[in-house]
């Protein structure tokens, strides 16, 4: 008797195309074989269209067939969990009711259970562009309309349009602000009850980080002191949970408060004895350039006196000796050894991971 897609649980079915969708990403390829089980069977079609609308990062020419496809297909908008608008440059003098304008509103108006929103701004030199943000001010007039409650905001683009932006949304519960590049720190005020928050640009010493359960930092340093300070004042050291840093280790006083710490991922190697945070079940280390252990026994030293220590991760890019390296000390040490790309790569240090959607 033959097997058809029909027969197979539904379970199964679903894990198939996970697969494909997860193989295409990993790969960095189309997603023209996600595509073509759309077309197998309709239930294929359903679980198909769920994950290639899951994640929309349209290009300003596709937006309006992306569109077409939506207004004839409404439920599709419906699986949108996250949109990435990257913020063309516009002609000088094009009026606000420009069509590429009104194209990044319809899609927003249409995706109304979205739950992640990306916007950029910044251009090929990774500097705000006035066009950009004039464009910008015209699209955040009319989301305020909206009813979109967005729980994972990413913004890089100007301080003063991440402030409208950061006040626009208050069910926003994860927050993530890139560098300026002018090296311009200007503090921004971010909703209120964030429970990840991703730094580049100082906060506004009026937050309310009492709910804060992951933290990550690329400051510069003159900056990072008066980020553990508002922490203290705020009660929320003990209470994090993943602290992702692109520089050293917090003085011994603020580690120290890391009751609760789960996972620490740190930016350079400490060439003294250390005592990490007794609790901690993962620790990272993130390389941005090339470079071989200056110690590798002090940092021997401080995982061999984690109990509850699981997994040690290598994100950036180190030379095949060093990696031999830490594979042995972790290996002595009792504890999982992995390498990625990017931060995002891994599990435990994802934002969605910490919001409630």
């Amino acid at each position: 008797m033959r097997t058809t897609p029909v027969d197979i649980p539904l379970e199964v079915q679903f894990l198939i195309i996970e697969s494909v969708r997860l193989l295409s990403q990993h790969a960095s390829v189309d997603d023209t074989t996600l595509r073509a089980c759309a077309l197998v069977c309709r239930k294929w079609t359903r679980i198909a269209q769920r994950m290639l609308f899951r994640r929309l990062r349209p290009h300003t020419a596709a937006l309006p067939r992306l569109l077409r496809t939506l207004r004839a297909s409404p439920h599709l908008a419906e699986h949108v969990f996250s949109i990435i608008l990257h913020i063309q440059p516009l002609p000088a003098g094009r009026p606000p009711t420009a069509p590429s304008a009104n194209r990044e509103f319809q899609l927003l108006k249409r995706c109304k259970y979205v739950r992640a929103i990306s916007i950029d701004t910044s251009s090929s030199t990774g500097s705000p562009e006035p066009t950009r943000e004039w464009w910008s001010n015209t699209l955040l007039e009319r989301m305020q309309a909206l009813p979109l409650r967005p729980k994972f905001l990413s913004l890089s683009c100007s301080p003063a349009f991440a402030q409208r932006l950061a006040r626009l949304w208050p069910s926003v519960r994860a927050l993530e602000m890139h560098a300026q590049p002018n090296g311009n720190y200007t503090r921004v005020t971010a909703p209120n009850g964030l429970e990840s928050l991703s730094l580049s640009t100082p906060l506004d010493p009026e937050n309310d980080l009492s709910a804060l359960r992951r933290l990550e930092l690329e400051l510069a340093p003159a900056h990072v002191h008066g980020v553990w300070h508002q922490l203290a004042q705020a009660g929320a050291l003990p209470q994090l949970r993943v602290l992702v840093l692109a520089d050293g280790l917090p003085p011994p006083d603020v580690l120290s408060q890391f009751a609760q710490l789960k996972s620490l991922v740190f930016g350079r190697q400490p060439l003294e004895p250390v005592a990490l945070p007794p609790r901690l079940e993962h620790v990272g280390y993130h390389c941005r350039v090339t470079e071989p252990l200056a110690d590798a026994g002090c940092m021997f030293a401080a995982l061999r006196a984690l109990p509850d220590l699981q997994l040690f991760t290598v994100t950036g890019r180190l030379p095949p000796a060093t990696l031999v390296v830490l594979e042995d000390m972790c290996r002595d040490c009792g504890v999982d050894f992995s390498v990625y790309e990017d931060l995002d790569e891994c599990p435990r240090l994802r934002h969605v991971d910490w919001i409630q959607v």
